[in-house]
């Protein structure tokens, strides 16, 4: 009996360190989720940037190219042509392109190390099978006694086993005839 409570226990605790192990470990389930989570955001954060490079590669290709557009932009900083003046407007916000500082996306820092669940886990698994364990050897005990106290196999001095119809002959239960 000893050695069948043992087995169990050792199959317990192998089966709940196991599936500790898949969830709570440094490549279970949770730090997979968190590691998708971490690429989801630098993926965004990539096409973020790549957005804001092809706005100023046309940026800068109008500059280049097209000279309305350049008029504009040094008139943004204050550069006016000889015949040109300023006109201020009173309650008019003065329109300055140096306020507006383009963003390199967002700062994403790196995941770094998981919490170590692993004490936790050896622990539980270990609490489980001599949990596993003492129940068995307690089960084996009670039945034992049973087995001592009445002198027979406890099938047959079972009160609920007799009044149920069945008896016990060589290894298997047939009805009880009736007289």
């Amino acid at each position: 009996m000893t050695r069948n409570s043992l087995l169990t226990a050792l199959c317990a605790a192998a089966l709940i360190y196991l599936t500790l192990t898949l969830v709570f470990s440094s490549y279970g389930i949770l730090e997979y989720r968190r590691h998708n989570d971490y690429k989801k955001q630098l993926e965004a954060n990539v096409a973020e940037m790549e957005s804001m490079n092809d706005q100023l590669l046309r940026r800068i290709e109008n500059l280049r190219t097209l000279s309305d557009v350049i008029v504009m932009e040094g008139r943004g900083i204050g550069l006016y042509r000889a015949n040109e003046g300023i006109i201020r407007v009173e309650g008019y916000p003065n329109p300055s392109r140096l306020t507006e500082i383009a963003s390199p996306g967002r700062m994403i820092r790196s995941i770094g190390e998981g919490p170590n669940h692993y004490p936790w886990i050896r622990a539980a698994a270990l609490s489980a099978g001599l949990l596993v364990f003492a129940a068995g050897m307690v089960r084996g005990r009670t039945a034992s006694r049973r087995t001592q106290s009445r002198g027979r196999a406890p099938l047959q001095n079972d009160p609920q086993y007799a009044r149920s119809g069945r008896e016990m002959t060589g290894a298997t239960m047939q009805p009880r005839k009736v007289s």
